[in-house]
């Protein structure tokens, strides 16, 4: 398929029977806070604070900016099962010279965990990134120490290939140790392939 440049101006829905993503709205911030407020530890390894409501408000607000600037897109998730919003995610670091583009600011609550709702969101991502939008290359980025996202990227086929130390800082001040994790177009066809 010929590549095709993001396409930041138009309304981006991916969904199966699981999950649906759509873009992020101001009036979700309400079923987001919860998270933040009950669920400390869904923010264990992120890089900016997110305990507090003004926290969720800088968040949403700079998802926004980051979105309007043609530097991001942010999803919120929706687990169609519950028919509730179970968390975030986004496109960044959109290379179009390159084709390649990263998956992340991924949180959901912890009722939805272990449940398939993040393999369904993910496999979403990527098919859309790598087969409908012709990009050569989807990169995860995380911190060392997060092993529950390390396993599930490994059990969705994707490879590590290295880890960057003492990449940035944690939202705690801390240095973190980032992995890096990539899907190709490459791979999905030979998966095709082996499965034929």
């Amino acid at each position: 398929m010929q590549f095709c440049e993001f396409p930041f101006n138009e309304t981006i829905i991916l969904e199966d029977d699981r999950v649906l993503l759509r873009p992020l709205k101001a009036d979700d911030f309400n079923a987001l806070l919860k998270y933040v407020q009950n669920e400390p530890e869904l923010f264990r390894f992120a890089l900016t604070p997110m305990r507090t409501e003004e926290d969720l408000k800088k968040y949403i607000s700079h998802a926004f900016f980051q979105h309007k600037e043609k530097i991001e897109y942010p999803f919120v998730v929706i687990d169609k099962i519950t028919d509730k919003i179970a968390g975030t995610t986004r496109f960044y670091l959109i290379n179009k010279a390159h084709k390649w583009l990263a998956i992340g600011y991924t949180w959901i609550g912890s009722e939805f965990q272990r449940t398939g709702l993040n393999r369904s969101m993910k496999a979403l991502m990527i098919h859309y990134s790598l087969v409908d939008l012709g990009f050569e290359r989807v990169e995860f980025r995380l911190d060392s120490e997060n092993k529950r996202s390390a396993q599930s990227l490994e059990a969705i086929g994707a490879l590590k290939e290295g880890e960057l130390r003492s990449q940035i800082y944690r939202a705690d001040g801390t240095r973190r140790n980032t992995l890096i994790y990539s899907i190709l177009k490459s791979d999905l066809t030979n998966a095709k392939q082996s499965q034929s």
